[in-house]
């Protein structure tokens, strides 16, 4: 059965030795099994003890449909991938890009970002359908903010270009607009994923004793924004 939970308080952390997720550890180690319970059952041939980690805690997905789950995640890899190749290009010898400094200094930061929104989109990516606060912590929470900054970072970098060719004309690698527009139409495609990823509402379901990946039906009256 479903439950209308706010995310902001079901994704609590533990503090060590709290009863209530029964163990204890570093806050890395706490927070990559955030919702796990720990106990402790007898080895292989009755052996000494080895731990089992049972989820507890709530599933997260996406509040939309398995074909535009897919379609999303499709998306997002197409517009990252355009929104990458553009920005290179606008970078390139002889496309036309800004040889100052102020420039190359953005399009270190926007390099930068652009990494991370790579590993946070490969973990998005290869996410299931129902995750655990955990995954969804490390794989959906972060997109917005990745994307977000990626794109303001690509497009300070179109301003510095725009900046350039009104002081200075053309460079010696070519028109620096012409770097701009592509540098623009790069921060587009990445804002269009933080601008989806904002608007997307995620359910959360509550555990039973069955394996709630495998029961979808059991997720339909839960909502969290």
């Amino acid at each position: 059965m479903g439950l209308k939970d706010n995310l902001g308080e079901s994704y609590r952390k533990s503090e060590p030795g709290d009863r209530k997720t029964g163990y204890a550890g570093s806050r890395a180690y706490r927070r990559f099994f955030e919702g796990y319970e720990e106990i402790t059952v007898p080895g292989k041939n009755g052996k000494g003890n080895r731990i089992e980690r049972i989820y507890r805690g709530l599933w997260y997905r996406e509040d939309v449909t398995n074909g535009g789950w897919i379609c999303r995640k499709a998306g997002y890899s197409i517009s990252f991938l355009a929104s990458l190749c553009l920005f290179l290009f606008a970078a390139v010898p002889y496309s036309g890009a800004s040889p100052a400094w102020y420039t190359a200094l953005f399009q270190a930061v926007s390099t930068a970002l652009y990494f991370w929104l790579f590993c946070v989109l490969c973990s998005y990516v290869v996410s299931p359908r129902n995750m655990t606060v955990s995954k969804y912590k490390r794989a959906c929470r972060p997109l917005r903010y990745a994307a977000g900054s990626t794109s303001a970072a690509v497009l300070l970098t179109a301003v510095c270009s725009v900046i350039y060719s009104v002081l200075h004309g053309n460079s010696s690698n070519g028109n620096p607009m012409t770097a701009a527009v592509l540098e623009f139409s790069a921060a587009l495609l990445v804002f269009l994923i933080f601008l989806i990823e904002k608007k997307t509402a995620y359910i959360t379901v509550e555990n039973s004793a069955e394996d709630v990946q495998n029961n979808p039906q059991a997720e339909k009256n839960s909502e969290g924004k």
